[in-house]
Order: structure tokens, then C-alpha cells, then sequence
């Protein structure tokens, strides 16, 4: 989970993002968690898995998702049971339990399974109501088999039938938490974005691959990252929160912290998503630049054709809002 002093820091950049870039640049440049994807990127020369891929067809993205509010959704979210309550309890079956707590202006998810204490989720925000301004600050899933949907007796449902995203939901609840009205955020984001699945999307967007077509081995620019990031899986999750609390965005921001080569975003996918055959999984097809990966020795350099190709990494996203009437 991120530090305190991360979770702060991502509300600063939300009001002051040219100020603090410096500072969160330093921030993530320390955080020990960047070694150790280092070091995961430099053991894939001895992986055959990576380096016998063969993939030639691109995919689309998914688009079902829902695009405007659902009457009575936000407000059906609980929030404090009590006027003078800052924490809750949810039970999820099959067997989690669901608790936040809200200290000053950062607001924690911890997500375990009933009988232990094993982590299975968490999602930090950090809420000032002051600066009408949401920062999310960590949304991370550690069991794949907690469910995707979560539904709440006398909660809308967002998917009917279905209920609501699991991450939606609690950032959601948070916003209830904090007592943040429908429409009433002016300002959102998110710090530390490295979901390989988002990175891929980055990476396979019509916009990226011209880019990258005529300036090969570049990193990408902020204008062009800030163009796509909506349409990817942290653009979604965003949007779908954003847009059922009753938001508009008007305004997109993206800058990240560094860049790391693609072919260590390809092997994070593949060990994170459980991806059992690489060669037909969509998402990886479409980030491909060249369509196909060369299977050189385990010594060549680069391992990937595309493999040296610069990657957004540890992005942040600046929101601008409006209500969405």
C-alpha cells in the first residue's frame, strides 16, 4: 500500500501539479517497488515464453461500458451509518469483508477474507472537500478471485443483474464518506499508474502507434498520452466513478514519471493477468508496433523487435470537472 506521505502528495498535485511534479518525480524515484520491476524486466532474456510470441492481428477495445449516470445510483451508495461515523463494514461473499475508515482527508479500503487477514484489496483516496478535489491514490487487487462486481441490498446497479465494478463501488463509498455531493468535484486524478493493462492500451492507441511510426525509440509525448488515457482500463474506471457521481470531464492531463522499455510492461501483463495464451490475447496484439516479436538468441539485443521502445510508466492523471448538467 502507499505511503501517507504518497497519498498526500497526489492531493497536491491535484491542486498544484506543476509544484509538486518535482517533488512526486523524487517520491517515486525512491519507492522500492520501481527496483524491483527493474529487476523483473531484466531477467526476461532467459524467458521463452516472451521471446517465441508470434502475434499479427490487432483487436479492439472493449466498449461496454455505461457512458452516462444511472438515476438514483450515487445516492443509493451508503455512506456514514451514523453522523459521527468514519469507518464501515461490508460482508462480500464468498467470504471477504470489506472495511474503510476515513482519518482527515485520506479515506482507506481494506479488502480481506473472512477467517484471515490476508490482504485480497485496498483503494486509498485522498478527498478535500475544500478544493472539491478527489485523488486516487492506490487501487490494488492482490486476489483474482475476489469478485469483479460487488451488489448491495438497495444499492442501483450500475450492470443490471451485475451490480457494480468492485473498485467503483469503494471509491464511491469514499466519496460518500467524505460527504461529496453529486457534481460537486472540481478537480480528480491519480498517481502511480502501472497496470500493465493500461500501459498495453497506452501503447496500442491508433494516436501512439503513428507517433511512434515516425519518431521510433522516443518517448512519447504528455499531449498524446493525455489524448488516449480515457480509453483504457485506468481511463475507464475514472470515468465510469466520475461520471456516476455526477461528473463531466472537461479537461485531461498525463504525465508520467519515467519510462521503461515495452518489453517488461509484456512480461508484467502476461505473470499479473494469468494470460494462459499470449499469442491470441487482444491486448497484447494491439500494443504490438511491429505485429510480430523476433526470436532472436536469449543475447540479442533488443530481446523484442519492439522491445526498446521507450513506455510510459508510473503516470499521473489531472481532471478537470464540471457537473454533468
Amino acid at each position: 500500500m502507499l505511503s501517507l506521505s504518497l497519498a498526500a502528495l497526489a492531493l497536491s498535485f491535484l491542486a498544484h501539479p506543476s509544484s509538486a511534479a518535482n517533488c512526486l518525480s523524487d517520491a517515486l524515484n525512491e519507492h522500492p517497488s520501481i527496483e524491483n520491476y527493474r529487476q523483473t524486466v531484466q531477467q526476461l532474456a532467459s524467458d521463452p515464453l516472451i521471446r517465441t510470441l508470434n502475434l499479427d492481428r490487432p483487436s479492439e477495445y472493449p466498449k461496454n461500458f455505461v457512458n452516462k449516470p444511472v438515476d438514483g445510483l450515487y445516492d443509493s451508495i451508503p455512506g456514514r451509518s451514523t453522523p459521527r461515523s468514519r469507518s464501515t463494514k461490508f460482508f462480500l461473499p464468498p467470504g471477504y469483508v470489506a472495511e474503510t475508515s476515513q482519518k482527515g482527508d485520506l479515506t482507506d479500503t481494506v479488502i480481506t477474507r473472512a477467517e484471515g487477514t490476508e490482504h485480497a484489496a485496498n483503494f486509498d483516496c485522498t478527498i478535500n472537500r475544500p478544493e472539491s478535489a478527489l485523488g486516487v491514490s492506490a487501487t490494488y487487487i492482490y486476489d483474482q478471485n475476489l469478485p469483479s462486481f460487488v451488489q448491495i441490498p438497495g444499492v442501483v446497479d450500475l450492470v443490471k443483474g451485475r451490480g457494480i465494478p468492485t473498485t467503483v463501488f469503494f471509491i464511491l463509498h469514499q466519496m460518500r464518506l467524505a460527504k461529496i455531493g453529486y457534481g460537486r468535484l472540481r478537480h480528480a486524478g491519480e498517481s502511480e499508474i502501472h497496470n500493465a493493462r493500461t500501459l498495453l492500451e497506452i501503447m496500442g492507441a491508433p494516436q501512439v502507434k503513428q507517433w511512434i511510426s515516425q519518431h521510433p525509440k522516443q518517448a512519447i509525448p504528455d499531449e498524446i498520452l493525455s489524448q488516449v488515457i480515457l480509453n483504457t482500463q485506468t481511463g475507464r474506471i475514472l470515468t465510469t466513478l466520475l461520471t456516476q457521481s455526477g461528473h463531466r470531464i472537461v479537461r485531461v492531463k498525463v504525465s508520467p514519471r519515467q519510462n521503461i522499455h515495452l518489453r517488461g510492461v509484456f512480461a508484467d501483463y502476461v505473470k499479473d493477468s494469468n494470460i494462459e495464451d499470449p499469442k491470441t490475447d487482444p491486448i497484447i496484439r494491439r500494443a504490438l508496433i511491429s505485429k510480430n516479436l523476433e526470436t532472436a538468441s536469449i543475447d540479442a539485443k533488443p530481446i523484442f523487435y519492439d522491445g526498446d521502445q521507450p513506455t510510459p510508466y508510473r503516470l499521473s492523471i489531472y481532471l478537470e470537472l464540471a457537473p454533468w448538467r
